[in-house]
């Protein structure tokens, strides 16, 4: 992925001139340096990976542009250009654009920074007013001293994202989706309008009519996948539905794509892919994930360091216990200049909340869905209070919901424009420090309007299943994770499973199923412990102990992207 820094000239030099020798050690060529008025501006590039690049227009002015960015169906130099071309300074034409990516640019004598439609790419900012990038640790790299954010911390260890306009260090805020920020004397931000459609309607098309109008949208966004990436596309499989989607979109599209899968021999993930790709007619590379050996102990230090700097700071599990796996793997899906084409948010076109079809009240919605910890896990600078009230401003800042009850259709609107877009948007981001990465079920252009879907459309799969066989039937007609494929009716076991287990469990035990399955501690894993965890930071997490009781953290998961922050936050204090 391209990286830039914009930071004011004066604003700590050592520490810039220390970023920018800390991308060239890692990786990263430095494709273009310069002084903008008040600003130093540098925008760095890796080699070898085409969905990044910076192009002078001469005395126009600049582009770069970092992600993966389609604009007019266009790609590369020529989707810049088109941009820099249609841009007037007052608006981003986002509906001419599919994929997550930032931008900064020059023209009319100013300088330009936007990111994508929905806001997937995240432009960090320091509270000061002293730095602007599209990467949070070149934000904390210069900052130096920083403060932990309780709220934005909190989300991240049980959540394993951030929402909203915060991160887990206070000093450090994303811009709000569909920002146009203009660095000058000071940093100028206009927050645009959302370029979604969020309006309630009732729908007009029936189930088969509504699966040839979702289709035809994707056959659109596929065919340009085509021409722009033909030959160089890289897709994993699983048993379920999404990625079983995104192949057959591929092949009807006349592209066949690399394929691979990752689990144990008796996974069924595997097994069905395999299956998958025999009836396809293609190879596919297993690969089997076992436990990562341990580092040496004396190397750890110098690798996670590395491995921090590839991976920008955090990722949604955190980068502790399988970062090196973690980083490797990115890798090597991105080596040859490959795409990425991943199957995530698939769920659009299914009921992801399990709700019934009826309005609920936002806050019994954000206690069962966004409240499942243990209390007692909880440390004396933490207000929970204050965690319920920055999630349900989160919630309403995307349905546009101002009372507490929510319409069942903008509950469905949560998926893609909250919870999708920072659960995936910060995975796809991080792939895309690495090479090209999409999410065909996350564009805009895909599901605007489908939080208007009659909910038994999407119940069990309905739809989505649908638009599989229509699309490829053999495929369809191979076995599913789910017990059964996707041509043949849902067995009364699995009905029965979704409807008791999940669509009518209760709120009330919603909100207390986390606590109930982390009764006891959990096995840390050795790296989280002993010399190892002595050997990054002071394990008596002097940052972290006032937010969390850390004796009980039973949950190895939480514990990793809790011993992430303290990492980052040491680091960063010195």
């Amino acid at each position: 992925m391209g990286t830039f820094t914009i930071t004011r000239a004066e604003y700590r030099a050592e520490q810039q001139n220390a970023l920018r020798l800390k991308h060239l050690r890692n990786g990263f060529t430095l494709a273009d340096s310069r002084r903008f008025k008040d600003w130093n501006l540098s925008f760095y590039t890796r080699i070898g990976r085409q969905n990044s690049a910076f192009y002078d227009r001469g005395e126009a002015g600049f582009i770069g542009v970092a992600g993966s960015m389609i604009f007019d169906g266009l790609t590369g130099k020529e989707a810049a250009a088109a941009l820099f071309d249609s841009f007037d300074g007052i608006t981003v034409d986002w509906r001419r654009t599919h994929g997550g990516f930032t931008v900064i640019m020059q023209k009319f004598g100013r300088l330009f920074v936007f990111g994508d439609r929905l806001g997937l790419n995240k432009i960090y900012l320091d509270t000061a007013g002293n730095c602007v990038s599209n990467s949070f640790l070149s934000v904390l790299e210069q900052i130096g001293r920083c403060t932990p954010d309780p709220v934005g911390a909190h989300i991240y260890a049980w959540l394993s994202l951030i929402y909203g306009d915060r991160t887990f260090i206070s000093e450090i805020r994303p811009a709000s989706p569909n920002s146009l920020i203009e660095p000058g004397k000071t940093l100028n931000i206009r927050q645009l309008s959302l370029p979604i459609d969020r309006s309630l309607a009732d729908w007009p098309l029936d189930e088969a009519q509504s699966a040839e109008f979702f289709l035809e949208r994707l056959r659109k966004l596929f065919a340009i996948f085509a021409r722009s990436f033909k030959g160089r596309v890289n897709c994993s499989l699983s048993g379920g539905y999404d990625s079983r989607f995104v192949m057959c979109l591929l092949l009807d599209a006349g592209i066949k794509p690399s394929l691979y899968v990752y689990g144990a021999p008796s996974d069924p993930d595997v097994i069905i892919a395999k299956e998958l790709a025999a009836i396809a007619g293609q190879e596919i590379e297993w690969v089997h994930k076992e436990a990562a050996s341990l580092p040496a102990m004396q190397e750890w230090p110098d690798q996670l360091d590395a491995v921090s700097f590839a991976l920008d700071g955090w990722t949604n599990g955190g980068i502790i216990t399988q970062g090196i796996s973690d980083l490797a793997t990115r890798l090597s899906r991105s080596q040859d200049d490959q795409v990425l084409m991943l199957g995530t948010a698939g769920e659009i076109f299914r009921n992801f909340f399990y709700l019934p079809d009826r309005a609920i009240s936002l806050e019994r919605f954000i206690r069962a869905m966004y409240c499942r910890f243990d209390p007692a896990a909880f440390g004396p600078d933490f207000s929970v209070g204050d965690y319920r009230a920055a999630l349900r401003d989160d919630v309403q800042s995307v349905t546009g919901v101002t009372s507490d009850r929510m319409d069942r259709r903008q509950i469905e609107m949560i998926y893609p424009l909250l919870r999708a877009r920072y659960m995936f948007g910060r995975d796809m981001v991080i792939n895309q420090r690495f090479g090209w990465s999409f999410s065909p079920f996350l564009e805009p252009a895909i599901f605007e309007g489908a939080h208007n879907l009659p909910l038994k459309f999407k119940t069990l799969g309905n739809l989505e299943s649908r638009m599989i066989r229509m699309l490829n039937p053999q495929l369809a007609a191979c076995p599913s994770a789910y017990g059964h494929s996707f041509t043949e009716p849902t067995p009364i076991a699995s009905k029965l499973r979704y409807y008791v287990q999940d669509h009518y469990r209760p709120l009330w035990l919603r909100e207390k199923s986390y606590r109930f399955q982390h009764r006891k501690p959990e096995n840390l894993p050795a790296i989280l412990q002993g010399g190892y965890l002595k050997s990054i930071i002071d394990p008596e997490y002097p940052f972290m102990r006032r937010l969390f009781n850390l004796a009980r953290v039973y949950d190895a998961g939480a514990m990793n992207r809790i011993t992430t922050m303290e990492y980052l936050l040491q680091k960063a204090n010195g």
